[in-house]
């Protein structure tokens, strides 16, 4: 009969894995309440729990995002790949291999929301086989310092909490990398297999999808569409006419406009001129006017509090100063009218925004912002500022007595001071809901194992299979987090994953080392979904995507990559 503080262990963790995979309650939410469960039931006392909240570890995370939010308002990064994205197969190697090595000192998160716009405006690669790939590069990257991704750091905390020696910035570098030069011409190749050139298929009309209704008194109303220009736009295509609930479709050169006439258009919305150049609109219940203001493009986050709501129902101008002037979905042509598709994670809107917009506290909870037309960006002395100064902050919280947290946190206040970093952008971007997770999840991981709840599991999983060796639970270990990754999430599956891994160790009587790895390099294997990593889902709108492009060009990187880590794992981080 197990104790009672270990089955309440069991019950709180099988809950929490069954409420990240078949629920949409904010991980923040589900970690959370399973850090108070333990609270309530006596198994962890408040002063530890709020400890927690404050580990160096996640420390170090907050401050690598805020400064990341500097970075974003510097041409730097979009600079540096430009300068290497060339034509062809080596063009894709060079931008691939620049996208790793930035993702391995900077949040690959903001590395791929910065490049996206510069790719899909580059005239020599195609954006629909450039974008995926540089989502692997960034995946791979991140795994070769320890603050390339955000499980490195969460892992070394959890290392840390059990009083292991925990990891320094090139622990994993060297099997990193060869993982690294492996996998990236893998990568390349499979883009060219498998991802075609986009530049015919952009034209096709599956870009955004943008709704605009004609006045009463529209000067519009009376012609033809073909008398209206309507056919001779550069960058939009009149798709649909919804006319007093009747759907026409295809829409004739000389069908005539009638007022309260709804037109839906696809194409490059950010060409704002084909839309002025129609009198007697109005935009999605927006005047024609919002289109002089600041147009920011966004991804919607998986943590956003209206997925599943219709765009009518979510207020966005009183909620975030912003009013929807188009959405895309992948590849997939919408039809209809706009207010009453529902939002989905993935989706890319173009907001007209207001002043308040980027002040908004909620804006990193529902938005990844991939561009920001009218938000002046930093250059000259202060770009070389960042230049230099981040890598001397690592490196000084790497090789001196100063720790990694210290030297960022004295960055950070640097760049406060000379105004690089200005506090509306760390109120904007400030990870609380990271926060809640990692905390909770380094409360939880101490319980699990403190009340021998991981050891119990251990033992009956080498009770019901006697004969598996080292190795294989090795293997076991990497796999579920592989599989838990691309279910409930990167930052999650490390978390649940660690004290399992940790237990196997101690069952085995081997170094912990080897499953630990197992859990890092297995919480960074997401290459079959959108969802499972923040950088697959940015891309998903942004590229053109349909879900079996993630299957084809992912599963053969994912077999490599897994392949490639069992077998150099051990050889690094002996058994």
């Amino acid at each position: 009969m197990m104790p009672v503080e270990q089955l309440i262990v069991a019950l709180v963790s099988i809950l929490l894995i069954l409420g990240l995979i078949f629920t949409k309650v904010n991980p923040a939410v589900l970690f959370s309440a399973g850090g108070l469960s333990y609270l309530v039931t006596d198994l962890i006392e408040l002063k530890p729990l709020l400890n927690s909240y404050t580990h160096p570890a996640l420390v170090t995370l907050v401050l690598l995002i805020i400064i990341s939010t500097a970075f974003e308002r510097t041409r730097m990064i979009s600079m540096m790949v430009r300068n290497c994205v060339g034509e062809g197969f080596i063009g894709i190697l060079k931008a691939l291999l620049t996208t790793s090595l930035l993702s391995a000192l900077l949040n690959n998160t903001a590395v791929v929301s910065v490049l996206i716009s510069g790719i899909k405006n580059n005239s020599k690669l195609s954006a629909h086989r450039l974008l995926l790939p540089i989502s692997y590069a960034a995946i791979i990257g991140g795994t070769l310092t320890l603050v390339g991704t955000s499980t490195n750091l969460i892992i070394n905390g959890l290392m840390v909490e059990q009083g292991l020696p925990g990891f320094n910035l090139f622990s994993f570098f060297v099997p990193s990398l060869i993982l690294l030069c492996l996998l990236i011409p893998l990568v390349v190749l499979t883009a060219y297999l498998f991802l075609s050139n986009d530049k015919d298929v952009m034209r096709d009309g599956r870009r955004y999808f943008v709704e605009a209704k004609v006045n009463d008194d529209s000067p519009l109303i009376g012609k033809t569409v073909l008398e209206n220009g309507m056919r001779n736009l550069e960058h939009l295509f009149l798709i649909e006419v919804i006319r007093r609930d009747q759907l026409i479709s295809p829409v004739s050169p000389n069908e005539l406009i009638e007022a309260s006439d709804i037109l839906i258009f696809t194409g490059e919305v950010k060409k704002l001129d084909d839309i002025m150049q129609l009198p007697g609109l109005t935009l999605f219940d927006e005047s024609i006017e919002v289109l002089q203001r600041n147009l920011v493009e966004v991804v919607i986050s998986p943590t956003a509090n209206f997925i599943g709501k219709s765009i009518k129902d979510c207020d966005f101008r009183a909620t975030f100063d912003a009013a929807v002037v188009a959405i895309r979905r992948g590849d997939k042509q919408l039809s209809g009218k706009m207010g009453v598709h529902r939002i989905q994670p993935g989706d890319s809107l173009l907001l007209a925004t207001g002043h308040d917009f980027l002040m908004r506290k909620n804006i990193s909870q529902n938005f990844y912002i991939l561009s920001k037309n009218g938000v002046p960006p930093t250059n000259g002395w202060k770009m070389w500022l960042m230049a230099i100064g981040f890598p001397v902050a690592i490196l000084v919280g790497t090789f001196t007595s100063l720790s990694l947290p210290e030297s960022l946190l004295l960055f950070s206040i640097l760049l406060l001071v000379t105004k690089i970093l200005k506090p509306g952008n760390v109120r904007r971007r400030f990870p609380f809901q990271l926060i809640l997770v990692v905390g909770s999840a380094l409360a939880m991981a101490q319980v699990a194992i403190s009340t021998g709840a991981v050891a119990k599991l251990v033992e009956l999983v080498l009770l019901a299979a006697p004969g598996v060796t080292v190795w294989a639970g090795f293997v076991a270990v990497y796999l579920l987090t592989l599989v838990l990754t691309e279910l409930i999430t990167n930052n999650a599956a490390a978390a649940v994953m660690f004290p399992i891994a940790l237990g196997f160790a101690q069952g085995f009587d081997v170094s912990v080392l080897p499953f630990i790895m197992a859990v890092l390099y297995g919480a960074s294997a997401s290459f079959l979904s959108p969802y499972g990593y923040q950088t697959n889902l940015i891309v998903y709108s942004a590229g053109n995507y349909r879900l079996i492009d993630y299957l084809k060009v992912g599963l053969p990187i994912s077999v490599a990559y897994s392949l490639t880590v069992i077998n150099i794992v051990p050889e690094f981080f002996p058994f």
